[in-house]
Order: C-alpha cells, then sequence, then structure tokens
C-alpha cells in the first residue's frame, strides 16, 4: 500500500512510495536523501544514488553511510548518469521507467526485498523540452511503483528551477515535500485517480496539464466512459478548477465521478453551472457497475437516478 500526501521528512516510507522533494539547500537534500537510502538498508532493500556527476563526488555526498561496504555487497549502487541521454538509450518514457522496474525484480530475485532509489533531477529538467519529457517519465514511474517493489525520492532543486517548475513535478507525486505545490494528481489504488490539495483560479492551467499527463487520450479516452478520482483529500475547488474537469471529460466524452469530495462545494457548482461531464458521487448511493477504465483495470458506476 502507496501513502499519500504533504511530508517533513523522507522518513517510515513503504517499498511502493513515490516522492517529490523540492529543495533550496543542496547539502540539507543529500542529509535527508542519505537517510532514506540508509532506512532502506535497514528495511532489507537495494538502494541506488543517482546523479549527474564522477562516481567519487556522488559518493561524497552521502552523510552516515558506508558506502566501500555497501559498494562492495552490492546493497548499494551509484549511478552516474550523463546529462543528455545518449543517442542508443530509451527515447520513450514508459521504456525508461521500465528500467527501475526490471531492476526492481532483479533486486528481489537477489534476495532483497526490493528497490529504493534517490536522485536529483535538476540536471536533466533545465529547458522547457527536458521539463515535458521528464514529467511524462515522472507520470510512467508512478505507474511503476504501484506494481513493483520500487520506493523513490525524485528531487529538484527550487533555487535553481524556479517554484512553478519545481511545483510542476510534485504535482504528479502521490507525496510531496511540504509547500513543494498547491495539489497533486496521481494514480489510486482504489479509484483511477486522485486528486488532493486545493485548486483555484491560480491553479486552473496547471491542473489541465497534469491532468493530460496522467489521463492522456490514448489510455483513459476517448470514449473512456468514466473516470473515478478520489477527491476525500481534495481541501478545495472552486469553479476554474470544476470547468477544468467539465471541458477535459467532454473532450474525451467521459464522466469524471468525484468520490468523497464533502470537503470541498464541488457539488453546489456542479449543480450551479450544469455541468454534464463531471459527477460528486454519494458514499450512501448504489453505484451502477460499468466497464472497467483505469490502466489496472478498474472502475466504478455512477450513481443511479
Amino acid at each position: 500500500m502507496r501513502t499519500a500526501g504533504d511530508v517533513a521528512a523522507p522518513d517510515g516510507l513503504s517499498v511502493h512510495d513515490h516522492l517529490c522533494w523540492v529543495f533550496d539547500d543542496a547539502a540539507d537534500f543529500h542529509r535527508r536523501a542519505s537517510r532514506f537510502l540508509a532506512e532502506g538498508v535497514e528495511q532489507g532493500l537495494a538502494v541506488v544514488w543517482v546523479g549527474a556527476k564522477p562516481h567519487d563526488e556522488l559518493a561524497a555526498e552521502l552523510v552516515g553511510l558506508d558506502v566501500d561496504r555497501l559498494e562492495r555487497s552490492g546493497t548499494l549502487s551509484i549511478l552516474d548518469l550523463p546529462t543528455q541521454r545518449p543517442d542508443d538509450g530509451p527515447s520513450d518514457p514508459g521504456e525508461q521507467a521500465a528500467f527501475w522496474a526490471d531492476w526492481g525484480r532483479r533486486a528481489t530475485a537477489s534476495g532483497y526485498r526490493g528497490l529504493r532509489v534517490a536522485g536529483d533531477g535538476t540536471p536533466w529538467v533545465r529547458t522547457p523540452e527536458e521539463q515535458a519529457v521528464h514529467l511524462a517519465y515522472e507520470v510512467a514511474l508512478d505507474r511503476v511503483t504501484r506494481g513493483a517493489p520500487v520506493s523513490v525520492m525524485c528531487a529538484f532543486d527550487r533555487s535553481l528551477l524556479g517554484a512553478e517548475v519545481a511545483a510542476a513535478f510534485a504535482e504528479v507525486h502521490p507525496l510531496a515535500s511540504i509547500g513543494a505545490t498547491r495539489f497533486q494528481l496521481y494514480f489510486d489504488d482504489e479509484h483511477d485517480l486522485a486528486l488532493r490539495g486545493e485548486v483555484d483560479l491560480t491553479d486552473a492551467t496547471a491542473l489541465r496539464r497534469t491532468l493530460e499527463l496522467v489521463a492522456p487520450g490514448p489510455v483513459m479516452g476517448p470514449g473512456a466512459g468514466e473516470i473515478h478520482v478520489d477527491a476525500g483529500a481534495l481541501l478545495f475547488i472552486d469553479h476554474h478548477g470544476m470547468l477544468v474537469l467539465d471541458r477535459f471529460g467532454e473532450e474525451r466524452d467521459a464522466t469524471l465521478v468525484l468520490h468523497d469530495a464533502r470537503s470541498t462545494c464541488a457539488r453546489e457548482v456542479v449543480d450551479l453551472l450544469g455541468l454534464r461531464h463531471v459527477v460528486v458521487a454519494d458514499a450512501g448511493r448504489r453505484l451502477r457497475p460499468v466497464e472497467p477504465v483505469s490502466p489496472r483495470g478498474r472502475g466504478r458506476g455512477v450513481p443511479e437516478p
């Protein structure tokens, strides 16, 4: 089972968790990432430290770990990657994410409970083009962490990227450091997606972008029927955000079904604006079975009239 929400420290996470850590102080990030990896070792996981620097520089960033001993045993791997993708490397974000799923399977075959990975993604997302590719990769990686024994701490330097760019990466993660983003949209275990946090006019464009990433046409539409969204941790969404959801559903000939949206005024907005592609489900009303629409083959019906 994965966890979701804002975290003050990357401690106590499970084998399937996917965390975005937005930082301003590199030394502080290195300490926290080192603890994240050390906790993985304590849990019987193989661990990987990823960066765009030479091996020895990356090794020096790990605080409190016996790097030499862990590397000799095979428990720790330090992966120094180039900032430019090799021409013969995987170009599809899904293929890139599958690399970690395969490593996780090999780790369990070697006797570990799974794989834990941490690294600073900033060197690979300096341009808008790189950012677009990496956002798609993060979404694909979130699929991997749901099904494979892989937990990941993805980090981004806000002081170099800016708050808006850093927030874009946090928006597609189930877990994010406190203050990294106002909302998150990610794959859910019970429903298709989960939407948490707060959405208003300032977030409408970001919400649309994130919807396009996590529910692209080829996966959930057109003609998908229904996209079920856990809104239990959605604290607020105004009419701008609801209009984004409605237009997204209209374009895909789908209905977005919001579950457990009691903390918001979503139902009132649906009624007031007459939205046709957003439904707020009643917890006490029976749902009509429909064809599954989620990548994991699960869907739920809308309330019967």
